[in-house]
């Protein structure tokens, strides 16, 4: 059985929500869907730790490592990674995956969320941050 599914290797776009701020400025990477032991869906967000220092980028990822426990809202607008996801994901899966959201950002940070699939936007809304 695969456990873990890619479904874009490269960078995208993503816009953020966390405490009274959000950015466009950030860029996921590998992101992938695990099956098992607990699904869920994979973002990985250091690569904007390594832009550089003067650009929003660099500033909005570093404060949002230093607050990340009060994500709220976390939107993906690529029509190629919600056609993958369909696709490659078995429909009885599909649920469970899009309740956790995994994110890479200077360690690895957990959440429940409820998910929506929209045209070519994927939504996740944080319901509980559950480890860091």
């Amino acid at each position: 059985m695969v456990n873990e599914i890619s479904i874009r290797k490269t960078s995208f776009h993503i816009y953020v929500e966390w405490r009274q701020t959000f950015s466009n400025n950030l860029f996921g990477d590998k992101l992938r869907v695990k099956l098992s032991p607990v699904p869920a869906i994979v973002l990985d967000l250091n690569r904007n730790l390594k832009a550089n220092a003067e650009t929003g980028t660099y500033r909005d990822s570093t404060e949002l490592s230093e607050e990340i426990s009060y994500l709220k809202l976390v939107q993906i607008f690529d029509s190629h990674v919600i056609a993958t996801l369909l696709k490659t994901v078995p429909e009885e899966s599909l649920r469970k995956v899009l309740s956790r959201l995994e994110i890479s950002l200077n360690g690895l940070h957990v959440f429940e969320v409820a998910s929506k699939i929209d045209g070519s936007m994927l939504s996740f809304v944080v319901e509980r941050h559950t480890e860091s």
